[in-house]
Parts: structure tokens; C-alpha cells; sequence
């Protein structure tokens, strides 16, 4: 566009499919582009664009969604193709005129100026452990480098634990490509898990005999580009040899170097699990994935298995990041009982902020797990004296650690300590009734309804009907999730009762359910102190979440910008930078700037 610029006299940037007479929008290309993505701009006349998201909700402005476009330009739909012309020309419910959208399959996004920007398809969307992902918006991350002018990203691996994201680039003329600058680049624009874990850089790319990318034919990535260090460190010492065997098998990635990072691999919670399973079957030895946060490589595992450490009793206080002369934050873990997603927060934080994760009781050891809040609480709060003795304590809590942190924080007020820091990221009230948050714009449906199946029928009938049969699905789909789940509970149970370790494939949903179970039979009491909120941007949720008639000393809100895909956005890539930055500040105003605590020998 740059080069076309300086040879026209005026640029435009049209965009339009033919189903809506070929042009939709417009953009006059002036001035110095800024990036590789030229808007595609603003409707034509008598023409309406909307950014949905799947739900058929508008999506806010930056947020990505489905292009749908209105107005009198929409065709009628195909010749003699009926149930094409169902799926992809729908009622339009913003009108009001009976007119139809029709579905582009197109990836946008509004900009704050009021300009759509173009994505890439939809049908680039993968499902990597989890999250849905558009590679279309990986892609246009990338080429915003100015040492990028091509970029295509897929999804490689078959196993979905070790599936993978890698970029193939091609560098601009007279240019280099840095990796470590791109993936800081993808780290500052995207969720951690977009982050791609391989950067392949080419003369070219593949192209097939009509022109386009041939996705088949894109080489599988090297080391240099996996992201790991640059120069292999074979392994050592037997036991370095079988845990690195261990890393290739879990990764599906050879060779890893003895000094290769789990977390710069790629590692998350999931593998961690499946690589402590694998140390146990080879070294007859339960270990904690936690152990990877102090642990992460080959050779720092195998050290950490030699010490006394790995083998004394087995405690719910680990450390995340136990260096720096600050008073310490605790951080509780979410309703699968682990912590490992809290390292992106920790590294966030700072070295001087030391960081300490409380994970569920039994969860990786022999001890039975508890089955109330209040013995939760009184559990944790033995083990962060141990590193604490005294308050004031700052304590954080994600989802369901948000109720932990409060059942902690009263009973330490009522045990006479001062808690200088509440924080809630992004988890609701004991009890809180999702089901009853308003209804989205333009729905009929009431929020206050007693019977769920009216509120879920109204809510049906307000849908597109191209979306009803998804709706029922999902309905049926979530109905047999939640029975599988108590199966798998009971089995758990069947383990621990004869008094075995829950076996790890079963150990999250055991311990979904466990701590459910303690929520639904706990009775929460007034918290006389003040609690801050960090929440992802939900535009139809209560912002207090339920804790306003529960922490009498106030609430403190805050929404990090920009957080929409899920719940864990809060804590990966840009968000967890914002969120790391209030945090600090709330940390230092809660303890005192310069101020530490004694702190007990572990």
C-alpha cells in the first residue's frame, strides 16, 4: 500500500463480497501507514456492517467477531441452493424492517476510530487446548512488524495437549527478522496462549498452482525456531537423559536441551500434569508440576529431585518467585486446585515482589482434600505464617480463590491480624446467580424471572433462529458435561476412600467438583474490611459480582480494557501487564513504600 501511495494520486481501500454487489466499504488510504492492516473503512451508503460475536451480540470496539452486513445491497441469496441461502442470509434483529445480514465468514474488528479493520476468515479458527483461536488474528499481529511482510500461522501436532502454534514468515526486503522482538510483540497484542510457540522465518512460501498458501507443504520448525536457546546442552547425567526424554515425549519436540524452559515450550498447566504423571511411572516418584515454577528446565528438575526438599512432607505453600525484599503477596488457587497459571503474574510483578501460591490440599500428595471453605482458609493460613508470621498479609484470589481470599482474610481479621490487601481477580460472591444477569440489548428476556426454564426459553426465542439449534445443543452438551464430571467425582472419591492418590486424569475434575460442592454448603459472614476487584470486561455482568452486601470496609472496581475472550485473559499477555501495574501500586500503598515484614525460615 505504501509503495501504490506514492504512485496515485488518491488510494482507496474497497472491501465487499459479491452476496452484497461486490463493494461495502470504503477507506481513502492518507497519510503515513502505520501498519500492514489498511482499514477497510466505513458502509457505503444504504448499507449497515455489524461486529457480532457468537452469541449474535455486538462486540465492543477492538474486540474481533463476524462481519455480517445489512442494507439494500444484500442479495436475495443463491441460485437453487436453499439451505445455503438459510445459513448464510439471516434475519436481521437490529433493524426492525425485516431485512437479512448476510454472514461473511470474514474476521473484523471496529477501531476506536470508528473504521473496520480486517481480520482474516473464519474458517482459520482452530481449538488448541481449550480456547478457540483465529489464526487470521495471529497473523495480523505479526505483520504490524516492519520486518514482516508475510506471515502465515498454523496449528501443528495431532495430540491436542502437545498441539502447537507456528508462524512462517517471510522478512522484508533488506531486513531481519528478530524472533525474541516478534514474540514480545505477540506477548504485548495477545491471550498467552495465541502466543505462537515457533517462528520459522523463509525465503518465500509455499504456493500451490492457483496461487495460494500451501499450508501442507510448510516445514516442520527447527530448534532455532521453537523458541528454544539457540545452542543444545545435551543431558549430563542419567537422570537428565530420561527427565529430557520425558520433555520430548510430553512436547513432541526434539531435542530438548537440558536448559530448553518448560514455560518457554509452551508448558501449561496440562502438561505439567501429564509430565509429573511421566516423572512418576519413570522415577516411582509423585512430584508437584508446581515444582516446574522454581524448576523449569532439565537440569534445574533434576537438581530439585536430588534435594531434601522434594521429598519432605508435602505442603500447599509453594513459592512462585521467593527472591525480592518485599512484604509477599499470596495468591490462591482457582477451582482445579493448581497454581501454575499465576507465573505470567509473578514474572509481571517484578523480581523484588516475591510471590507465594496456595495450592489445594492433596492434590499432588497423600493428604485427603478438605471438603469446607472454613477449613480451607484455616489450612492456608497455617502455611503462609510459616513464611509470614505477622500481618499486615496481601492476599489475591482468581475465580474461585477469590472466596478463599475472603474466608482468610475474616478469619485472620477476627484472629486480631491486619490484612493490608483483598484482591478479587475476576471471581464472584459465594452463590452469585449468573443466570440472573441482565439481559443483552434489544432481548425481551427477564433478568429477574423465578423459573430457569423460562428465562432459558425467553432467551431462545430472542436468538437468530440460525443460532437456536447451536443454543439446544450447547444446553444438552454443558447437561452432559456436568454428569460426566460427578462420574469421574465418584471415582475419585472410590480412590481416596481406600486411601490412594486420585489418579492425575481425574484429579481437575475431582477437584472442580470437590471445591463446587464446599461453595454450595458454605455460609459466607460479613468480611469487615476492603476488597478490590479486577475483572475482565463483561459487558452484561454485576461489576460488584455479588460482594457488595458481603465486605462492608467497600469495594474497589476495576476492568482491565480490552479482556474479552474468558476468564483467564486477566492473567496472560497485555492484561496481565495492566493488571500487574495496579497491583503494584495497591501493594505498595497497602504495606507502605520501603516497608518489610519478618518473615519466618521455611
Amino acid at each position: 500500500a505504501s509503495e501504490l501511495q506514492g504512485r496515485c494520486r488518491e488510494l482507496w481501500n474497497f472491501y465487499g463480497p459479491t452476496e452484497t454487489t461486490i463493494w461495502s466499504a470504503i477507506h481513502p488510504v492518507r497519510g503515513k501507514i502505520e501498519s500492514a492492516s489498511v482499514p477497510i473503512g466505513r458502509p457505503i451508503a444504504n448499507t449497515r456492517m455489524y461486529v457480532l460475536d457468537t452469541a449474535g451480540h455486538p462486540s465492543p470496539v477492538g474486540i474481533p467477531g463476524e462481519l455480517f452486513i445489512g442494507g439494500a445491497g444484500v442479495a436475495l441469496g443463491y441460485w437453487n441452493r436453499p439451505e445455503l441461502t438459510a445459513e448464510k442470509f439471516v434475519p436481521d434483529p437490529f433493524a426492525g424492517d425485516g431485512g437479512r445480514l448476510y454472514r461473511t465468514g470474514d474476521l473484523a474488528r471496529y477501531r476506536a476510530d470508528g473504521t473496520l479493520e480486517f481480520l482474516g476468515r473464519l474458517d482459520g479458527q482452530v481449538k488448541l487446548r481449550g480456547f478457540r483461536i483465529e489464526l487470521g488474528e495471529i497473523e495480523s499481529v505479526l505483520l504490524e512488524a516492519p520486518t514482516v511482510t508475510e506471515a502465515v500461522v498454523v496449528a501443528r501436532g495431532e495430540a491436542q495437549a502437545s498441539r502447537s502454534i507456528v508462524a512462517y514468515l517471510v522478512a522484508t526486503r533488506g531486513l531481519t527478522v528478530d524472533v525474541d522482538e516478534l514474540r514480545e510483540l505477540a506477548r504485548r497484542k495477545l491471550p498467552d496462549y495465541m502466543v505462537p510457540s515457533a517462528f520459522v522465518v523463509l525465503e518465500s512460501l509455499p504456493l500451490t498452482p492457483n496461487g495460494k498458501v500451501n499450508r501442507r507443504a510448510l516445514p516442520a520448525p527447527e530448534r532455532a525456531g521453537r523458541g528454544l536457546r539457540a545452542e543444545y546442552r545435551a543431558p549430563a547425567s542419567p537422570r537428565e537423559a530420561r527427565l529430557a526424554s520425558i520433555f520430548e515425549s510430553v512436547f513432541e519436540i526434539r531435542p530438548i536441551g537440558i536448559a530448553d524452559d518448560f514455560f518457554e515450550l509452551g508448558g501449561n498447566s496440562l502438561t505439567g500434569a501429564r509430565l509429573a504423571t511421566e516423572i512418576q511411572k519413570a522415577f516411582g516418584r509423585q512430584i508437584s508440576p508446581a515444582i516446574l515454577l522454581r524448576a523449569p528446565t532439565v537440569q534445574t528438575l533434576a537438581r530439585a529431585m536430588d534435594e531434601k526438599a522434594a521429598t519432605a512432607r508435602w505442603s500447599s505453600l509453594l513459592p512462585i518467585q521467593p527472591e525480592g525484599s518485599l512484604p509477599p503477596l499470596f495468591v490462591l488457587h482457582g477451582g482445579a486446585g493448581t497454581i501454575l497459571f499465576y507465573q505470567e503474574l509473578a514474572r509481571a510483578l517484578g523480581r523484588d515482589q516475591p510471590v507465594y501460591g496456595l495450592q489445594a490440599r492433596g492434590l499432588y500428595g497423600d493428604a485427603p482434600p478438605q471438603s469446607t471453605i472454613e477449613e480451607m482458609a484455616a489450612h492456608y493460613i497455617q502455611e503462609l505464617r510459616t513464611v509470614q508470621p505477622a500481618g499486615p498479609y496481601a492476599m489475591a484470589g482468581f475465580c474461585f480463590g477469590a472466596i478463599l481470599g475472603f474466608e482468610m482474610a475474616r478469619q485472620l481479621r477476627a484472629a486480631g491480624e491486619t490484612v493490608g490487601l483483598l484482591v478479587s481477580l475476576d471471581g464472584a460472591a459465594p452463590h452469585y446467580d449468573y443466570s440472573r444477569d441482565p439481559a443483552p440489548p434489544g432481548s425481551t428476556a427477564s433478568a429477574g424471572s423465578s423459573s430457569r426454564i423460562a428465562r432459558e426459553w425467553k432467551k431462545l426465542v430472542n436468538l437468530p433462529r440460525d443460532r437456536r439449534l447451536a443454543y439446544v445443543k450447547e444446553k444438552i452438551g454443558n447437561q452432559w458435561i456436568s454428569r460426566t464430571m460427578n462420574a469421574q467425582y465418584r471415582l475419585g472419591e472410590w480412590f481416596r476412600e481406600r486411601g490412594r492418590p486420585v489418579p492425575a486424569p481425574l484429579r481437575r475434575i475431582y477437584f472442580l467438583v470437590n471445591h463446587g460442592e464446599a461453595e454450595t454448603k458454605y455460609r459466607p459472614r460479613v468480611y469487615p474490611g476492603r476488597m478490590v476487584i479486577f475483572e475482565t470486561a463483561a459487558i452484561f455482568r454485576d461489576p460488584n459480582l455479588g460482594w457488595k452486601d458481603l465486605v462492608a470496609g467497600g469495594l474497589e472496581i476495576h476492568e482491565i480494557p480490552g479482556s474479552h475472550r474468558g476468564h483467564r485473559d486477566l492473567l496472560t499477555g497485555e492484561f496481565v501487564r495492566a493488571l500487574s501495574g495496579e497491583l503494584a501500586r495497591l501493594l505498595s500503598e497497602a504495606v507502605g513504600p520501603g516497608r518489610t515484614v519478618s518473615r519466618a525460615s521455611r
